[in-house]
């Protein structure tokens, strides 16, 4: 049912070029599929299922060549594992084809080079699960930066206990950090700190 239900047909389309236009020139996103996302869209599409279409593709195709004033892509297709496997969990080698199998989907759906020359530096681990131990493998794949989420930049910080008084709680829904990870910035100010 999630295919067929008007939210994904229209993310997995058309929508991200649709945002991506009615917002500034300067700006931009990025956005991941993973190979296995593409696999199962392209295929509803070539067989025109559940409303999608054999152009399922030309949005993003579109999107992907805007750039910024400045020369920067404006849509950046970012790296995702195949399977939608998360990388820390998995051999390094099955890893690195994980990657290598994905890339190839990737030309494919947007249209890029299949020698990957303009293939996104940047990856998306999937559901944020990410470990030191992916980064020569990425590094060896021509990924040079990675998604991470905000909560775990912040929780390096030595003020990150200042915001939570609740006991055992921490006023968030995981673990709190060890204190010796703690070698970031001390902010007493800023976004994720008055949240």
């Amino acid at each position: 049912d999630i295919f067929s239900l008007d939210d994904r047909r229209n993310a997995y389309q058309g929508r991200p070029r649709d945002s991506l236009a009615a917002i500034d020139s300067s700006a931009g996103f990025c956005v991941s599929y993973s190979g296995a996302l593409i696999a199962n869209v392209r295929n509803l599409g070539a067989n025109n299922q559940l409303g999608y279409g054999s152009g399922w593709w030309d949005g993003n195709r579109e999107a992907r060549g805007w750039t910024t004033p400045s020369g920067s892509r404006r849509l950046d297709l970012v790296g995702f594992t195949y399977h939608h496997s998360l990388g820390p969990l998995l051999p390094r080698e099955v890893f690195r084809k994980e990657l290598q199998v994905f890339k190839q989907a990737y030309w494919k759906a947007w249209g890029a080079n299949s020698d990957l020359s303009d293939h996104s530096k940047g990856f998306f681990p999937t559901e944020m699960a990410f470990s030191s131990s992916l980064v020569n493998v990425l590094g060896d794949e021509g990924y040079e930066w990675t998604i991470v989420a905000s909560h775990h930049l912040s929780r390096t910080c030595p003020t990150y206990f200042d915001q939570f008084n609740l006991p055992s709680s921490y006023g968030i829904y995981s673990s709190p950090p060890n204190k010796a990870d703690q070698l970031g910035p001390s902010p007493t100010a800023g976004w994720w700190y008055g949240e």
